[in-house]
Formats: C-alpha cells, structure tokens, sequence
C-alpha cells in the first residue's frame, strides 16, 4: 500500500465514473436499463467479488498484482487503457442492446446441478475445488439457458457434455497428448490416455438416442473437430501468425469452437424427426455461436494476457488492432443474426425456437462470471 493519503469515497467513485464513462455519448443509443449499474453499484458489487475490478480501476490508490503485457492487451505498464476499455465496452453495450438482449432470467435446475455434480465428483480428479465449481455452473448455464425448452435428459446430456469440454479445453494444456489422441482411440476402441476422456468418448455413443442421426453424426464430428483443434492450439503457441493468412484465424476457431454440436443441440428428434426445417441455418447458427462468444469472452481474455485467440489472430493475419477486429466481428455477427430472423421467419415455431436460443446464449455469457462482463456494467 502506498504511504499517500488515501482518497475520499467520493473521489473513488468519481473516478470509476469517469473511467467507465456511464454516460452515453451524445450520439450513442440510449443504455439499456436492464444491464447497465451506477457506479456506485458497480464499485460496490466488484468489492464483494475481491474488488477484482477496483484493482485495475484505481492503480494510483492500491498496487495491482503484476499482469502480463502482449501486443493488444488491455495494459500498459501493469495499467488498463482507459481508451481500449472504454471501446471494448461500447462495441459489446452496443452489440447487445442491438440484438434486443433482455434477460430470460432463466432459473437455476438444481436437480440438474445436483446430477452433475455428483458425476463430476466420481471423476476422482486432482484438481482444485474452484475449477471444479467454474465447472459445474458454467456447465449448468449453458444447458439451462439455452437449452431450456428441452427435455431433463437432453439438458443433462449438454450439461455434461460441455462439462467434457471444459475439462479438456482448460485441464489438458500441459499435456495434449490425451486430446490430440482423442478420436484415434475412439475409432480404434483403444482406452483414452486420461480416464476422464473415456467416459466423453462413452457419453458421445448416447446422442443418436437423442437427436436426428444428421445432428447426431454432427456432434460426433464436430467433437473431433474440436479436440484436433485444442491440440492445434496447445501445439503451435509460439508460431506466429503471418500477414496475409486470413482464413487460417477463422479455420482454427471453426475447428474448436464445437459450433456444430451446440447448434444440432437445439433440434431434438422428439422436436421434428426430419432436418429439412432448419439445417439451411446450420451455418448460421456455427458462425454465430462461435464469433458471439469470441465477442463476449474477449474482455476476460484480454485481463489474462492471452492473445491465442481468434480476435488477436485475426489482428495479426489482417494487421489491424484487436478493438478494430472486434468491431467488424459485432457488425458480422448482428448481420448474420438477421440472415436467420429472415430465414426462419416463414416458419413461426422454428423463429420462436431460434430467438429463445438467440437470447438464452447471450444470458449465458452476461451471467456466468467466467467471463467478467458484469465488471463492464453487464449482468442478467
């Protein structure tokens, strides 16, 4: 802690009203009452999550922990960038109130909760209570808010299935091996390196039980496309993205973001038994799963440092600055989100399917804390 006097209450508040920048510009849509805090509430729920946020607000009032500075961050010299946070929060204020983002408000399924956190403990695993817990509710909020028109047993299905992916996605980085042999001992009946990966491998055979055999065969593809990918990923870390490969950043993120398995989720067999309906919006539907997460997990991303990801990659093969790749990716999104309003508009049941998923997903982002958004006013 420093030796200076430390400011008043109402000096700090100033402060983090001046640096988020509440107000509207004169130009900028009206804010949206349902996501938007006061400063004072913004400050006041930061300090009871460890004051995460006052941390990188007020460096002059205490020391932050030392962070990683790389190309594009949101730091400079261990100090957040007013102007990179003022826009990463515009673009995303902007992008939601665009696509009319009200909170389902979705409840939790504590039965659903209870069910997978006793399948997650009978992993046996060596790893911490907290990853166990980001785990389980992550998990759970994506089976609940975008899934909720489902069964329980579809629903527990996605719950764990993504709870799969989490674990290889986060747990296997120091060695992935386990995930780049994935669907070569799948194929060959072989056991996985990591005994979690046997039961992901086990729980894949029960989704042509559950959905049309065309979203069945894409779930299974569509996870092997995604654990390649992560191998990719975790192998070429240092290999520099070169000036002028710009499909390369997009080939990747096709690859992993496991966009075809969670848009097939949406379409139960006991829903329609025949695709013809909606396997035209299959693509839009990949595209926008994969790039609105890529927008809303970009501020937490950018606090840890990581530039491996499909904004900075595109920066780099583009060579333009992340805030402006971010920028373009919110407009291509809301565009594609419209392509499927008009597509789906001839068909009612399957356009009230489509905006409760459209909805749903971006609930899941603004509500689980793994991405930080309500640290930029943002909460459901």
């Amino acid at each position: 802690m420093s030796s200076r006097t430390a400011p008043s209450v109402a000096t700090c508040v100033q402060l983090v009203l001046n640096l988020l920048d509440c107000r509207c510009p004169p130009n900028a849509p009206p804010a949206m009452p349902s996501l938007t805090l006061s400063p004072l509430a913004l400050l006041w729920r930061s300090a009871r999550s460890h004051a995460s946020l006052l941390y990188l607000l007020l460096p002059h009032v205490l020391t932050a922990p030392s962070l990683p500075i790389k190309e594009g961050s949101l730091f400079v010299d261990d100090k957040i960038r007013p102007d990179a946070f003022h826009e990463t929060k515009r673009i995303i204020r902007d992008f939601l109130s665009g696509l009319g983002f009200r909170s389902p408000r979705t409840p939790k399924n504590f039965d659903l909760r209870q069910q997978l956190a006793a399948e997650i403990a009978s992993w046996n695993i060596d790893v911490s209570t907290t990853f166990t817990e980001k785990m389980l509710h992550n998990s759970c909020n994506m089976a609940e808010c975008c899934y909720s028109h489902e069964s329980p047993e579809h629903q527990y299905f996605i719950a764990l299935y993504t709870a799969f992916t989490f674990y290889a996605d986060d747990h296997c980085g120091a060695d992935p091996e386990p995930i780049g042999q994935f669907a070569q001992r799948c194929l060959e009946g072989a056991p996985q390196l990591d005994p979690v990966l046997d039961r992901f491998a086990a729980h894949l055979n029960k989704a042509f039980g559950l959905w049309p055999r065309i979203g069945a065969n894409a779930i299974i593809s569509g996870t092997f496309d995604s654990m390649t990918a992560m191998y990719i990923e975790y192998t070429t870390k240092d290999m520099a993205t070169r000036p002028g490969a710009t499909r390369y950043p997009y080939y990747v993120r096709t690859k992993s973001g496991v966009g075809p398995p969670y848009a097939h989720f949406i379409f139960p067999s006991a829903w329609r038994s025949s695709v013809n309906s909606y396997i035209q919006i299959i693509p839009e539907l990949d595209y926008f799963i994969n790039c609105t997460n890529d927008l809303l997990s970009f501020y937490k991303e950018s606090l840890a440092g990581e530039t491996d990801n499909y904004v900075h990659l595109r920066a780099s093969a583009e060579r333009k600055s992340p805030t402006d790749v971010l920028r373009t990716l919110a407009a291509e999104v809301t565009d594609t989100v419209e392509r499927i309003d008009a597509i789906t508009s001839v068909d009612p049941e399957l356009a009230t399917l489509w905006q409760r998923f459209l909805q749903g997903y971006l609930e899941f982002h603004v509500k689980t804390t793994r991405y930080r958004l309500a640290e930029l006013g943002f909460y459901a």
